[in-house]
């Protein structure tokens, strides 16, 4: 199936790829093929594909995660040229992609691995970007495709070692029918028929995950002129969401506030909230009268798996554990720019974005399983979630000030005698 006589690289030395058994029965297949962009100098010396340095350490982490047989190749059986022209890049795939998903077939894996763009792009015939979906099971011209980062770009960016052995984790979880996939959620818009239905749904689940969205600048929810809660969401399981309308939009229609309600407030305060980045939340609900207790936190829960100081984003957990897209897409168009106010976005798209938000976070916490192994671990069970709390109470009441001593320091500080 290789097309060699119209390959710019046509003579150059081919090196085929080889699974972890010594021979290949029809019925002694392999679950999982692995797929990197074409060998390097040391596998073109020993004719063998993923030996050097990244071969290496990808062999290594399989063996890590339990993964003790699989198949490797490359996209292309020749390496490339040092100061390769793209052009001529380009026609090589072109020509070995054929060959490519007919080795494939040949080996009947049950999912590949796709190591950077060049193989996501031949095995998925799509475009994407490697790290917009790593971690993500797509569909395949083959079979489904698992996309990570190749492992040769962990040398200059040895900080992605953790996404790279997060995306790799996926393949056993697929093989064993653990793998979570990203639900899309059932919204219910809360109004005043179904309200009493609402809280009885969200009475009768053991856990609730709860996230709102926020008016004008959406950070402050104390000051002169604080913001407010523009809809509260609540998720009574791994798909299905509640979304509670707050304060109306300048911009749009208004309409009536379900937030100050008390009968939602008695039940959040005495339920089992699950929120991701919980003390967020917590302020601008305390500043409604909520007395609501952050109970799992799957922002600082993650903080004990991966303490990188930018891994913690809900965008970002959900696509990496759940394969979730980009939700957030839909409501970019409506701001124009990077601190846009989310008043700007119509309640439709706004209470769909949010029902992705806190859908997410429940199936990161129950279905992920992230709560079973974190919350009682003493780290988050004693010091992390008890000080989430603390501080925003704290931040709540204010801390007393004596105002005499400040004054005392203010003069010392100012006086001639003090020296930077």
């Amino acid at each position: 199936m290789t097309n060699c006589d119209e390959c710019p690289f046509k003579g150059s030395t081919k090196v085929s790829g080889e699974g972890t058994r010594d021979s290949l029965s029809v019925t002694d297949r392999y679950d999982i093929a692995l797929v990197g962009i074409a060998p390097a100098k040391v596998e073109v010396s020993t004719g063998r594909p993923l030996v050097g340095w990244s071969g290496t350490l990808l062999r290594k982490t399989l063996a890590k995660l339990g993964v003790e047989h699989f198949y490797l190749t490359n996209t292309l059986l020749c390496q490339l040229p040092e100061n390769v022209k793209e052009s001529e890049k380009n026609r090589a795939i072109e020509c070995c992609t054929p060959r490519l998903l007919e080795e494939i077939r040949s080996v009947a894996p049950s999912l590949v691995v796709a190591m950077g763009n060049v193989p996501l792009e031949a095995l998925t015939g799509v475009s994407y970007k490697i790290r917009s979906v790593q971690g993500r099971v797509l569909p395949g011209l083959v079979v489904p495709v698992l996309p990570v980062i190749h492992p040769a770009s962990l040398r200059h960016r040895s900080e992605e070692f953790y996404d790279f052995v997060d995306g790799l984790k996926v393949a056993p979880k697929f093989l064993n029918g653990t793998y979570q996939q990203a639900c899309i959620p059932n919204k219910t818009i809360v109004d005043e028929d179904n309200f009493a239905a609402a809280l009885d749904a969200m009475e009768q689940a053991e856990f609730l995950a709860v996230d709102l969205e926020t008016t004008s600048k959406g950070f402050y929810p104390y000051g002169a002129e604080p913001d407010k809660v523009r809809c509260l969401c609540v998720a009574t399981d791994e798909r299905n969401a509640f979304i509670f309308p707050g304060k109306s939009s300048p911009y749009f229609e208004p309409h009536p506030d379900f937030v100050p309600d008390q009968r939602l407030k008695d039940l959040l305060a005495r339920k089992k909230c699950i929120f991701h980045n919980g003390p967020f939340d917590i302020g601008f609900l305390m500043q409604e009268g909520y007395r609501v207790k952050i109970h799992f936190d799957t922002f600082l829960a993650h903080y004990l798996t991966d303490e990188r100081q930018y891994s913690h984003g809900l965008k970002d957990l959900a696509a990496k554990y759940l394969g979730a897209p980009d939700w957030e897409a839909d409501i970019k168009t409506y701001l124009p720019h990077k601190v846009s106010s989310y008043d700007l976005i119509p309640d439709d798209a706004l209470y769909n974005y949010a029902a992705f938000d806190v859908v997410y976070t429940y199936q990161l916490s129950e279905g992920l399983g992230l709560r079973k192994r974190i919350a009682e671990s003493r780290p988050y069970k004693e010091i992390l979630n008890p000080c989430a709390n603390v501080f925003a109470e704290i931040r709540h009441r204010g801390i007393p000030i004596d105002v005499g001593y400040l004054m005392e320091l203010d003069d010392i500080l100012q006086g001639n005698d003090y020296q930077d």
